[in-house]
């Protein structure tokens, strides 16, 4: 085990207590749903990480092809390797490295499958694409990290990330080519403000017929933009339990573990909108603050811990964006895979975090999906 994964293991210890002891629940929206539709979020399988023999670390992520039944894994944002599973989570091959050569990396930020089934692995300075049969084909440089990365059906990629290059437009939304060239989605459209860093942890979906959906992160600020880069609906009425800390600015860590924060969002099967947001305790931060983190570890944790807030919930936007149902849990931090499936980094007695795919699904009185 390296150095960076020996460190990280107090964190994890840390965010493991805050994670499991949390118990009170927000109440709901008065205005959520009228109980005529309800969520579905089963348990698929788990991802068989004992094989991996690496103990999870930090930002762990996993990325599923178009077909549904290959999974990558990355068990940290520096991991020793990644690690292929199949559609029951069997471990199927490890490839990939630490290093700086072709297809090694000493940090991960994001995994995403591309066009025909290829691999995408975003790294600070460049982006790795492995072929469908996990060989390593090409590196594409980056002019900035991409913090979050979603593929189109057209197979084209959306990533977020900030471009600090003199000249360059000041979008935190881009649209990356297989070939490299990135183009900036109009910052007046997103609700992605390139002048708050914090917003580099906003989340994004592409839409079928080419268009994109913009989540923020410190706001509770919803866009759908057109395909030519337009404004086409806004989704902005912040729900009751939103909530905002006015004792710290936003633009500092504490400010971090005190608001509400969107976490991420997909479209499902059906063309319903799903939102996960988190609602941090006030009173996690002191032992954050007690792990003696670096400014950078810091920064990592308050991020983490939004994703094992003491409250999740979830709440699913019908075609015509109105609000289908909202649900509040203990623990269900989803991220989303694509299609009707997501998975959630859950405490392990074995290996203290464990990963599970999860179907998810919005159904009416009846019983049937909806959309």
């Amino acid at each position: 085990m390296d150095g960076q994964s020996r460190r990280r293991l107090p964190l994890l210890g840390l965010l493991l207590v805050l994670a499991v002891a949390a118990c009170d629940r927000t109440p709901p929206d008065p205005a959520a749903n009228d109980s005529s539709h309800a969520l579905v979020v089963d348990s698929l399988f788990s991802l068989d990480v004992l094989a991996v023999h690496e103990v999870p670390g930090s930002g762990p992520r996993v990325a599923m092809n178009p077909g549904g039944d290959r999974f990558v894994y990355a068990p940290s944002t520096s991991p020793q390797a990644l690690h292929l599973f199949d559609s029951t989570g069997a471990w199927v091959e490890g490839f990939g490295g630490r290093g700086e050569g072709p297809g090694e990396f000493r940090q991960i930020d994001d995994l995403a499958f591309g066009a025909g089934d290829s691999l995408w692995v975003f790294t600070p300075s460049h982006v790795d694409i492995w072929s469908p049969e996990l060989a390593h084909a090409r590196s594409v440089p980056l002019p900035f990290p991409v913090r979050k990365a979603r593929r189109a059906p057209s197979g084209d990629m959306f990533i977020v990330g900030m471009d600090r290059t003199p000249g360059a437009e000041p979008s935190l939304v881009h649209r990356l080519q297989p070939d490299g060239q990135i183009s900036p989605i109009a910052p007046e459209t997103s609700p992605l403000d390139p002048a708050e860093p914090i917003n580099l942890e906003g989340s994004l979906t592409p839409a079928p017929d080419g268009s994109l959906w913009i989540a923020g992160f410190q706001d509770y600020d919803i866009r759908h933009v057109t395909p030519g880069g337009d404004l086409a609906s806004r989704i902005d009425a912040a729900p009751t339990w939103w909530g905002v800390s006015d004792e710290v600015e936003p633009d500092t860590q504490e400010w971090m573990a005190t608001h509400s924060a969107l976490l991420d969002l997909t479209l499902d099967e059906g063309s319903n909108l799903w939102v996960v947001a988190g609602i941090p305790k006030p009173e996690n931060l002191d032992p954050i603050r007690d792990a003696g983190l670096d400014p950078n570890e810091m920064n990592r944790a308050m991020i983490d811990h939004f994703r094992s807030a003491a409250d999740h919930v979830i709440r699913v936007y019908g075609a015509d964006q109105e609000l289908l149902v909202e649900e509040h849990f203990d623990y269900m931090p989803l991220r989303f895979l694509g299609g009707n499936l997501a998975y959630t980094v859950e405490p392990d007695s074995l290996v203290g975090w464990g990963v599970v795919v999860r179907r998810i699904e919005v159904t009416s009185d009846a019983g049937a999906p909806d959309g």
